[in-house]
């Protein structure tokens, strides 16, 4: 058995990637069997299914990850966190402009691009990183300053 698409890995419209990552899954899982009928010297449907799961594991779990990430607050179900949200988008996308080689955009500016799901789950790591380091790095020197006056 083979689970694909919404089967295997159902979420809200959120971010409007569902239909893509379903024909990504039978497109993906159609060339892994016809690599395996290629091969025909000991390939067999259950090494394929599990080449294909082994392959897509990294891919979709990035996707769940950016479904609760990507749009948490669209239907307003919190404002004020739906604010914050927006702010925090917001100062994401001034971070990549300014800096583009150093942060990169929300993911939710990702989804329409080539790279994977996984590599804009990573991205989105990166950037949260560097922010949260060069706030560390901000405040230091703040304290730094404060103290040295002091």
């Amino acid at each position: 058995v083979a689970l694909l698409g919404d089967a295997a890995h159902c979420f809200p419209p959120d971010l409007g990637l569902g239909v893509n990552s379903a024909l990504e899954d039978a497109f993906l899982l159609c060339n892994i069997l016809e690599q395996e009928a290629a091969v025909q010297d000991g390939g067999s449907i259950h090494s394929a299914l599990n080449a294909y799961a082994d392959m897509r594991d990294v891919d979709i779990s990035a996707l769940m990850r950016m479904m609760i990430s990507g749009g948490p607050y669209q239907y307003g179900q919190n404002v004020w966190r739906g604010r914050l949200w927006r702010l925090h988008m917001s100062l994401r996308s001034i971070l990549a402009r300014a800096f583009p080689s150093f942060f990169f955009p929300h993911l939710y500016m990702l989804q329409t691009s080539d790279l994977r799901f996984s590599e804009i789950m990573a991205n989105e790591d990166t950037t949260t990183n560097r922010i949260i380091t060069s706030l560390l790095i901000l405040a230091s020197i703040a304290f730094a300053v404060l103290v040295h006056r002091s």
